[in-house]
């Protein structure tokens, strides 16, 4: 595929799971702040702030530097490519439907399964909304890290909103554990076969 394509596709993929992620978070933030009380507090809107203009002064002062400026130019041009895609996609509904469907289909996927996990340890006094909110807020921190799937970040954002919603420690981390395990590690290994096979094929 060429790298033009590929990058303006990697672009859309991204945009459309931001959003959808953003979609979720006020959807479930909504809907667990009117049943029940969160149990585990949201920043408020001057430590937002705070964080969005530290990451501008980061990103300014990257700007500085040579290397810098090719990988902020990198992004730049990436993001230019997956809007002109955007737009061009915005003339047949069916693809945008699916684009978007599917970056939202996988989330409430994971979801669910983040909370079938959380009732398999008999955790049972805390409401859908507020378990979803819970693991779209620690999903969103995680997603910070440079880590592939955020390994490690992810996890320990998990055990850290659990605890606060009133799950022992232990449990919670039992909890993660095999949610990860299922919706993450076990994928590997059957990817990597898919990876190898393709690659045999010569389709890679």
């Amino acid at each position: 595929v060429d790298l033009t394509l590929s990058a303006a596709s990697i672009g859309l993929t991204s945009l459309a799971s931001g959003a959808m992620q953003l979609l979720f978070l006020v959807v479930f933030a909504t809907w667990a702040g009117s049943s029940e009380d969160l149990g585990f507090s949201v920043p408020d809107t001057a430590a937002i702030a705070q964080v969005i203009l530290a990451v501008l002064a980061l990103a300014g002062g990257l700007y500085l530097l040579p290397w810098g400026r090719r990988i902020l130019g990198k992004g730049f041009t990436s993001v230019r490519e997956a809007a002109g895609e955007l737009i061009g996609l915005a003339r047949d509904p069916v693809k945008v439907v699916k684009l978007f469907g599917g970056a939202g289909f996988s989330k409430i996927t994971t979801i669910l399964a983040f909370t079938v996990s959380v009732h398999a340890f008999g955790v049972d006094g805390i409401a859908f909304a507020t378990l979803a909110f819970a693991y779209m807020t620690a999903n969103t921190v995680a997603s910070v890290a440079p880590t592939p799937g955020g390994v490690g970040a992810i996890e320990a954002a998990l055990v850290a909103v659990l605890t606060g919603l009133g799950v022992e420690p232990a449990t919670a981390l039992s909890i993660v554990l095999v949610f990860r395990l299922v919706t993450y590690w076990l994928t590997v290994p059957v990817c990597w076969f898919f990876l190898g096979l393709v690659r045999r094929n010569g389709i890679v």
